[in-house]
């Protein structure tokens, strides 16, 4: 039993020290209603493998934030930037292609607006060679403007109004 025990251990050891880690970041992030106003510590930023896509934009405006539900790796903004790193998250020869999400909001609830990041790649040339995979500068030309999303009421919201409505032409008998 020992020596199944010691053999996993060992197994474990050399497994984690050939993953890789990833460090992202992302710099430039502006508040959306004063573009020369660095955005305020706390926004979430999200990294999610893949490209960008139309579908996920048309959710985000909508309101949709189940596309952000499995993110790589999530973080904050610190001084207009964003760092995060994700340990032992790649092995030797894999790729990476990501991009970020910020919103401009400590919480998904109060969000209005949200910018994606262009696409990065990077891969992992060396067994345990960390990777670091930067975003650019979100104020550069590069970047599309912030896009809004739309306010959705809560569907307990106008069941409530409907109930109100309902009760205005309740008449009273007599």
């Amino acid at each position: 039993m020992k020596s199944i025990i010691t053999s996993l251990a060992i197994f474990a050891i050399a497994v984690s020290t050939q993953a890789a880690s990833l460090t992202w970041n992302l710099a430039g992030v502006k508040n959306p209603a004063d573009s020369s106003a660095t955005a305020p510590d706390g926004w979430l930023a999200y990294l999610l493998e893949g490209e960008p896509s139309s579908a996920l934009t048309t959710a985000l405006a909508k309101g949709d934030f189940s596309v952000l539900s499995s993110p790589f790796a999530s973080g904050k903004t610190a001084s207009g930037n964003v760092k995060g790193k994700v340990e032992n998250a790649l092995s030797a020869g894999q790729s990476f292609t990501g991009f970020v999400v910020v919103l401009d909001s400590a919480s998904q609830s109060t969000a209005k607006n949200f910018i994606v990041s262009n696409k990065a790649s990077k891969t992992v040339n060396a067994a345990g060679s960390d990777i670091t995979i930067g975003f650019g500068n979100v104020s550069s030309s590069a970047y599309s403007a912030w896009s809004q999303i739309s306010s959705v009421p809560e569907p307990a919201t106008g069941a409530l109004a409907l109930a109100g409505i309902a009760l205005l032409f309740r008449r009273k008998k007599a």
